[in-house]
């Protein structure tokens, strides 16, 4: 399995938990080695975008930053 596919795995049985999540709510992060968009190896933080929700979140819904250049 890849690390992404942890997170929306992680994420999705999160945010099926109404005691933990409330509809349409939630944050999830995580720090991955990853490419930037020129094909060269980086460090990327991919960040549940807003209006995303939890149970139901993919890949897709996920912004992607460099780490160095957010440093």
């Amino acid at each position: 399995m890849k690390p992404i596919d942890s997170l929306i795995s992680a994420s999705r049985r999160l945010g099926a938990d109404p005691f933990l999540v409330l509809e349409g709510g939630g944050n999830v992060s995580a720090k991955f080695d990853a490419k930037d968009y020129r094909g060269r190896p980086c460090r990327a933080l991919a960040v549940k975008a807003s209006g995303a929700r939890l149970k139901t979140l993919e890949a897709a819904d996920l912004a992607w930053l460099d780490l160095e250049a957010l440093l």
